[in-house]
């Protein structure tokens, strides 16, 4: 405050905040904002006052700082259209998660691992089935369904009036990955969740190694297996199983197991294809954002949020998940390339 002068009393009780921040960014302070810190603002309760000086105040603003700093939007003076700029800082409050309910009954080391779906019951099938034989039954499996047809839908309830740790959600539209994860999110009862897309097949063991590296090290918000079929460092050259039948996949995962137990790679980010996330990571930063859409980048931009809050991402080589890739896109005839192409410029 005392470096950039503090408030410019050329204002009358109008925009000398803002010319004070602008002041600070220039000697390189960073504004920032903390959502979960609730104000309640009656404004102008001083008098009709305030009012009178407005268009002065505007005036010297513009005259102080148009062409010198760098506006979020602007808009054009042929219309009502809001433009962002190049800094694109602006962007929509994702809400935190919901805190566990203080009714749940899920054991406290309990993971919920929510998958979403979106057609693809093939695909969705192999998921479950793997899930079912693979994980430790402490841990709920949370399906969210993002508008599937019928014959999905109809195969989650019947996995739900089966079994006891599986719960279904049915949004009844697509909300993208981010917006239908988020639902997932919100009614997770496990201390930590994972993130599983339904185009996988976990292996035995596939989730231990991964909750033991939160657990060893309270710097680390984020964890990803090793896989075959993803871009970035958690993909291997080759494995040595048939990727279509899948043939020899559980051997491989076992031998993998066996031969890196116990190691940790650090990493920038973990892609979302399988992603286990600490529970008070979520309380912190919330859920994914919505900007993105269908999908693509919410997960590398979740690490990096998460990153910026002080908790890093680490990959479990020893941890593998096949993963098929892209299955809900090709069953729903998306785009893949240009959706890409088109998260990438949000991101």
């Amino acid at each position: 405050f005392t470096e950039v002068g503090g408030f410019d009393t050329g204002y009358w009780n109008g925009n000398e905040d803002v010319d004070l921040c602008l002041k600070a960014g220039e000697k390189g302070w960073q504004t920032v904002y903390r959502p979960e810190s609730v104000i309640y603002h009656f404004e102008s309760q001083s008098g009709p006052e305030r009012w009178t000086a407005v268009q002065e105040n505007v005036r010297r603003f513009n005259t102080i700082w148009q062409g010198r700093a760098q506006p979020d939007m602007t808009r054009p003076p042929s219309g009502k259209t809001l433009q962002a700029t190049k800094t694109n800082r602006i962007r929509t409050y994702t809400p935190p998660r919901t805190r566990r309910p203080a009714t749940a009954t899920s054991a406290a080391d309990a993971v919920s691992i929510i998958v979403l779906t979106w057609n693809a019951l093939e695909y969705t099938r192999r998921c479950a089935e793997s899930l079912l034989r693979h994980t430790d039954p402490r841990h709920e499996i949370l399906f969210v369904d993002n508008g599937s047809r019928a014959d999905t839908i109809a195969y989650l309830q019947e996995l739900e009036r089966e079994h006891a740790r599986v719960r279904v959600i049915l949004n009844g539209e697509n909300l993208g990955f981010a917006g239908g994860n988020n639902v997932g999110l919100a009614a997770a009862r496990g201390r930590h969740v994972c993130l599983l897309n339904s185009d996988t097949v976990v292996t035995a063991g596939w989730l231990d190694p991964m909750v033991r590296a939160l657990d060893d090290d309270p710097r680390v918000g984020l964890v990803g297996p090793m896989t075959n079929s993803i871009t970035g460092p958690q993909k291997l050259d080759s494995v040595p199983y048939d990727e279509k039948t899948l043939d020899g996949l559980e051997d491989f995962a076992a031998q993998l197991a066996e031969r890196l137990d116990g190691q940790v790679v650090p990493t920038l980010w973990v892609v979302g294809f399988c992603v286990l996330i600490r529970g008070t990571l979520l309380e912190q930063i919330g859920g994914l954002d919505t900007s993105f859409g269908q999908g693509n980048f919410e997960d590398t931009d979740y690490c990096l949020r998460a990153f910026i809050a002080g908790q890093n991402s680490v990959i479990v080589p020893g941890s593998f998940v096949h993963h098929f890739g892209s299955r809900s896109f090709a069953a729903g005839r998306v785009d893949y390339h240009a959706l890409m192409a088109e998260k990438k410029a949000i991101f």
